[in-house]
């Protein structure tokens, strides 16, 4: 076959083989993004549970309620029963004073239960506006974490040699190890001089 056909099975040899370990970096490369790009349960149930809590918003809000308006409803009818415990002792349980009583102490429990479900109600849109922003947070911190793993997978890529280049760069280092070994090579007076010997036997190294 001759030397440059050596060197050609050579090169293409290596081509082939850094094609095949081009082509196995490229799939590691593609499934460590394609693994990050997958949500961890973890995730996963934190998002959810944000998007849920963006538009219902708290969702322990109906036990806050109650815990609110329980008081408000005792005070009310304890309120009640005082004022018809006082009626009865002035034989006046049945008059239009005591009515009046009563419908005042029923009229300030509903302003308080009123007053009190405003405050709620302002607090759950804070709590979805809250959510919606964490929930906003979340993605742009994931979309710039999968943005930077392309960047590195592209610039992976990108520095991967090519077939043509393997090929090339093998070629030439065969062809600098032939020419190193079989040009004649001889040195004159001054060791700095290198001259190629066309006469006598020709030398098989080059000087050292």
């Amino acid at each position: 076959m001759g030397f440059f056909g050596g060197l050609i099975g050579k090169a293409v040899l290596g081509g082939i083989l850094g094609g095949r370990q081009k082509r196995r970096q490229k799939a590691n490369i593609s499934n460590q993004f394609n693994l990050a790009r997958e949500e961890t349960p973890a995730e996963k149930e934190y998002r959810l549970k944000l998007e849920k809590e963006s538009k219902f918003g708290d969702e322990d809000i109906s036990q806050k309620r109650q815990e609110l308006y329980n008081p408000i409803f005792s005070y009310g009818q304890s309120a009640k029963a005082d004022a018809t415990g006082v009626a009865v002792r002035q034989g006046l349980e049945n008059s239009i004073i005591a009515s009046e009583i009563k419908s005042k102490i029923d009229a300030k429990t509903y302003q308080m239960i009123s007053e009190q479900a405003d405050k709620i109600m302002k607090y759950n849109e804070q709590y979805k506006k809250n959510a919606e922003n964490k929930l906003m947070d979340y993605k742009i911190r994931r979309d710039s974490r999968l943005r930077d793993l392309a960047v590195q997978e592209s610039q992976a890529m990108s520095q991967l040699p090519s077939s043509t280049d393997t090929l090339l760069s093998m070629g030439g280092s065969l062809l600098d190890s032939y020419v190193q070994s079989n040009l004649p090579w001889s040195t004159g007076s001054d060791s700095s001089t290198i001259n190629i010997n066309i006469d006598g036997n020709l030398p098989t190294t080059p000087p050292k």
